[in-house]
């Protein structure tokens, strides 16, 4: 059974290339390996992840029957979050180049010299986490784990949750500013604000965030320093004359993926996830090629399919179930039920808008809606009203609460993943580690949201 879950997963990879490629409409094709991954991989994952994906998909299930939507709709939401499987898939492809190449033991050298303290190295990688994740997207998220995950483990008592909340803030927060962030473009899309106007806003809030977040986790992780000589294993001469090599090919790889990503995008090659996992199996496919004459390349493979499929995949059904209920809630009339509910109270918001377009977008993400769906919802209201705040403001409002939404939802892709790379429950993530951040961080967003719009 897991070799039909693991092909499928392959097989939805090689279909995204495909389609980039030679412009194939694999639409069925991906429907079809999109209901084998989920009837063949909800055995393979957690307990707790598996009650959920069983939860979200049979409820899709039952709204895409009872409303007796057509094929295409099945089709589309089956076929909606498979793109960020693919992405996930591919990049967890680097960690066979890193692991063979030994590039962790590199990083944890560079690591060690540039970030004396658990607070700079919290700092350096959610900032470097949100600068990758820019282009990367999801696919930011192995690379970075694969990178950084030994030298942590060495450095810090409490690792997972330092894992954890740094890649997902990193993550989540570039989600205000990036080029090719989709809820910048929806939130430009329903408020008539272009990302040049959301851009500085965006980043100045992203800058913030991430200040404030090292800023708090400083503290927790607070060391001495006469410890971090003996953290992290020592270095052969050799080693040390290539750790600076070394580092520089791993930032050549990235820089490579993220100029291919872009040069792919503006030449309207495939979708944005399509251009990511293009570009990504180029550069991998490249690195292998340098490192043939390693002796554990062969092993690295077989690690691969033995365990990285299923550690990159491991959440494909969760995706898949997701991907359906959200796909199916907005076909079906339940959307235009929730929106006519909401204009009536949407009203008497005042100034409280501010307030309230965060939160309920943060709350909507707690019953499964993807804050994609959330955002068209609530900005489709919010812009037919006479609300007292600029355009901007209500741009921005919506950003940050899309945002803020995937770092507290349990259902977040971001937060999912980080649970199952670190073996963390996805709401210790999402409650107990990042909400007391996200609470201090919603506060000074929707005060900066409003003094922009203010001054704009």
């Amino acid at each position: 059974m897991s070799q039909i879950y693991k092909t499928a997963i392959v097989a939805l990879v090689l279909m995204n290339l495909l389609e980039t490629l030679i412009r194939m409409d694999l639409t069925k094709a991906i429907f079809i390996a999109a209901v084998v991954i989920v009837l063949f991989g909800i055995p393979f994952i957690s307990r707790g992840f598996r009650i959920i994906t069983i939860v979200f998909f049979f409820a899709g299930l039952i709204i895409l029957i009872w409303y007796k939507l057509p094929l295409d709709a099945w089709m589309t939401s089956f076929n909606s979050m498979t793109g960020l499987i693919c992405i996930l898939t591919v990049m967890q492809l680097f960690t066979i180049p890193i692991e063979v190449g030994k590039y962790n033991l590199a990083v944890g050298h560079l690591l060690k010299r540039i970030c004396q303290g658990e607070g700079k190295l919290y700092f350096f990688i959610t900032l470097i986490t949100n600068i990758f994740s820019s282009i990367l997207s999801m696919g930011s998220v192995p690379i970075m784990f694969s990178l950084i995950e030994d030298t942590v483990k060495k450095r810090v008592l409490n690792y997972k949750q330092f894992i954890a909340t740094s890649i997902c803030r990193g993550f989540s927060l570039s989600t205000l500013w990036a080029p090719g962030a989709a809820t910048i473009y929806l939130v430009g899309q329903v408020t008539g604000v272009g990302w040049s106007q959301i851009f500085f806003p965006g980043i100045f809030l992203a800058l913030i965030g991430i200040t404030v977040s090292s800023l708090l986790e400083l503290k927790r992780y607070e060391r001495s320093a006469n410890n971090q000589d003996t953290e992290i294993e020592a270095l052969s001469d050799e080693e040390q004359r290539k750790a600076g090599q070394k580092v520089w090919y791993i930032a050549g790889a990235i820089i490579f993926v993220i100029l291919l990503t872009m040069l792919f995008t503006r030449l309207n090659i495939g979708a944005s996830s399509s251009s990511v996992v293009l570009s990504g199996v180029l550069v991998f496919l490249v690195w292998m090629f340098l490192l043939r004459k390693e002796s554990q390349l062969k092993t690295g493979i077989k690690n691969y399919w033995g365990e990285g499929v299923l550690k990159a995949a491991d959440l494909a059904p969760f995706f898949v179930a997701i991907g359906v209920f959200s796909g199916a809630f907005q076909k079906s009339s339940l959307a235009m039920l929730l929106e006519q509910s909401l204009h009536g109270y949407a009203h008497s918001l005042g100034l409280f808008a501010i307030i309230i377009i965060p939160l309920s977008i943060m709350v909507l993400t707690f019953v499964g809606l993807h804050p994609f769906i959330s955002i068209v919802l609530l900005g489709q209201i919010l812009m037919t009203l006479h609300l007292p705040l600029p355009a901007i403001t209500l741009a921005l409002c919506l950003n940050l609460g899309g945002s803020i939404a995937y770092m507290v939802s349990p259902f977040g892709g971001i937060v999912m993943t980080m649970a199952k790379f670190t073996d963390s429950a996805a709401i210790d993530i999402a409650i107990r580690w990042n909400l007391f951040f996200c609470t201090i961080y919603f506060i000074l967003g929707i005060s900066i949201a409003y003094f922009m719009g203010m001054i704009g």
